[in-house]
C-alpha cells in the first residue's frame, strides 16, 4: 500500500493539498480531543491513523485520491473516540437527483 504515498509525492499539487488537508485534520483533532500534555509521539500517532485511513480508502475501497483524503478524518475520529473504524462501502457521488436537483446521489 506504499504507492498511494509515493503517488502523492511524485505529483506536487496532490502532495501540497495532502499536506493542507492533513495539517487541518490533525489541527481539528487536537481543539475537539485535546491532549492534558501536548506530546509529539501523539501527533504522530494521529498522522499515522490518517495515513492508515487514506491508504485504505485509495488501495482497498478504490477512492480517488482527492476523495480519500476527504474521508480520511473518520479514521482519525473513530480513533480518538474509541470505536472501530469501517470505510463506507457505499460509493455515492455528487450529480443530479433528477429535475435539476445536485446533491449526493
Amino acid at each position: 500500500m506504499a504507492g498511494e504515498m509515493v503517488a502523492l509525492r511524485d505529483n506536487p499539487q496532490m502532495l501540497a493539498r495532502a499536506v493542507k488537508k492533513f495539517d487541518y485534520y490533525l489541527q481539528r483533532s487536537l481543539v475537539m480531543f485535546p491532549m492534558i500534555i501536548y506530546r509529539q509521539t501523539e501527533v504522530a500517532r494521529r498522522f499515522h491513523v490518517l495515513e492508515y485511513g487514506y491508504k485504505v480508502l485509495v488501495h482497498d475501497m478504490k477512492r480517488s485520491p482527492l476523495r480519500a483524503m476527504d474521508e480520511c478524518q473518520d479514521a482519525l475520529e473513530c480513533d480518538l473516540k474509541g470505536i472501530a473504524w469501517e470505510p463506507n462501502p457505499r460509493k455515492s457521488f455528487w450529480g443530479t437527483k433528477g429535475k435539476g436537483q445536485k446533491g449526493l446521489v
